[in-house]
């Protein structure tokens, strides 16, 4: 039997500083078009930052840094969806410490405009309950949660001041079989089409960790 895609719907989430927990709303299901099978949840996750680098120590070496971020969805109730990792990596290679905690001259840099995005389709498909989630009159709310880390390796005695946001593109669409079984085409999901919010970057707030000799 034919399946059936409603129309693509499509919220945005402005990079902001990490952690965050935000709330995403789209159309339901239109029930009258038929059976709802499963929901197609697409999470696009974009992690960007900058970490500032000192070497305290004696000896030269080169820092590696990473701010690995992930993106979780979970449905109206509560329940976990899908999550998206992208990880944001940068190093640089560093004298032996001169004697000034300012991120600058051969001991310290700051590694500018890390960022990496990485996406994922997941076609949830549960109960008959969980899916009634998504379909009648009211509005479908997802929850989106966003966290990014700072690791180091490389140098004993290092410190890094980091400054790290996460952004997110979800999507949904509905897949279902129509009613009486005849093939209607792509439905209204709701009549509401796609929607886009524009993106706007917001001041990120610092974290620091300095490691131990």
């Amino acid at each position: 039997m034919t399946t059936d895609t409603t129309v693509l719907q499509q919220q945005t989430i402005a990079t902001t500083a990490s952690d965050w927990s935000q709330t995403v709303t789209f159309a339901p299901f239109d029930p009258t078009l038929g059976t709802l099978v499963d929901v197609q949840v697409g999470i696009t996750a974009d992690v960007t930052g900058s970490v500032s680098l000192e070497n305290l120590g004696a000896t030269s070496g080169t820092a590696s840094v990473s701010l690995p971020g992930e993106i979780s969805v979970f449905d109206p109730s509560g329940a976990f969806i899908a999550d998206v990792n992208a990880d944001a990596t940068g190093s640089a290679t560093l004298a032996a410490s001169d004697g000034t905690d300012n991120y600058l001259g051969n001991s310290g840099t700051t590694l500018a405009g890390l960022s990496s995005t990485q996406s994922l389709l997941d076609f949830y498909q549960v109960t008959t309950s969980d899916l009634a989630l998504f379909s009648g009159t009211d509005p479908v709310s997802l929850t989106v949660d966003a966290s990014v880390l700072l690791d180091e390796a490389g140098l004993a005695n290092l410190q890094a001041l980091s400054h790290a946001g996460a952004g997110a593109v979800i999507s949904l669409q509905y897949d279902y079989i129509a009613a009486g079984g005849t093939n209607t085409g792509s439905g209204g999901g709701g009549g509401s089409g796609t929607t886009s919010v524009s993106q706007t970057v917001f001041p990120i707030s610092p974290n620091s960790l300095t490691t131990s000799p």
